[in-house]
């Protein structure tokens, strides 16, 4: 079965308050929970999978910003 996370750990790994992972969730842009009873559970594969691109769109974020940085840099030389 996959490993899923209650509410508070999946909080604590993602960084996010409850506000934010549920806006989030209504705009398509995070894993929406399974119930278990009457509570949420997400699962952790999907969770690592939202985790990773983002990174992913971290890196080329600041990437193309240093490149921006340094032709600045360059023409004002």
């Amino acid at each position: 079965p996959p490993a899923l996370l209650a509410f508070e750990p999946l909080s604590h790994y993602v960084g996010f308050g409850r506000s934010r992972i549920y806006q989030l969730i209504a705009a398509g842009e995070f894993p929406q929970p399974i119930k278990v009873g009457k509570s949420s559970r997400w699962v952790k594969a999907e969770v690592d999978a939202l985790m990773g691109t983002l990174e992913k769109q971290i890196e080329k974020l600041v990437v193309e910003k240093l490149n921006e940085y340094i032709r600045r840099a360059k023409k004002k030389d």
